[in-house]
């Protein structure tokens, strides 16, 4: 779902927009997380830990482009 507002809860979808996959390092996500979210281009990442949303985080540009490549 891109552009809309996700609740927390089971994770769906491929990697990256709207998954059940970190972006970041792949890991299965079994539950979504609002604390470990960022927001892109009007979709919401989810993340394994607090590291891995620090590292997307800190540098969107390059994540969004592999994001993308998936």
């Amino acid at each position: 779902m891109r552009g809309g507002v996700m609740k927390p809860g089971r994770a769906t979808g491929p990697r990256g927009f709207e998954s059940n996959m970190d972006p970041v390092c792949g890991a299965d996500l079994k539950e979504r997380d609002p604390q470990r979210s960022s927001e892109l281009q009007g979709s919401i990442l989810f993340f394994c830990s607090r590291e891995c949303k620090q590292k997307f985080d800190s540098n969107v540009s390059d994540w969004t482009e592999r994001i993308k490549a998936i």
